[in-house]
């Protein structure tokens, strides 16, 4: 309590401090893997599967005014 008085503020003590570098890593991973769950859970299912046959729409004007 001295230092606050002397100070006008908690003073930083000598503490060394060590993180864990390892608990930061699974933490964000598990943070990264909660966050792709709710994302994903918004999505909706396409109707089509691989190989199906789908129809493009190409447009009249192109840049350099070629056929498509």
């Amino acid at each position: 309590m001295l230092s606050r008085s002397v100070f006008g503020c908690g003073a930083m003590s000598d503490a060394s401090f060590q993180a864990d570098w390892q608990f930061v890593e699974k933490h964000k991973q598990r943070l990264v893997l909660q966050n792709n769950k709710r994302e994903n859970a918004e999505r909706t299912q396409n109707a089509h599967n691989a190989g199906d046959v789908a129809a493009a729409k190409a447009g009249t004007e192109r840049k350099h005014g070629t056929d498509p």
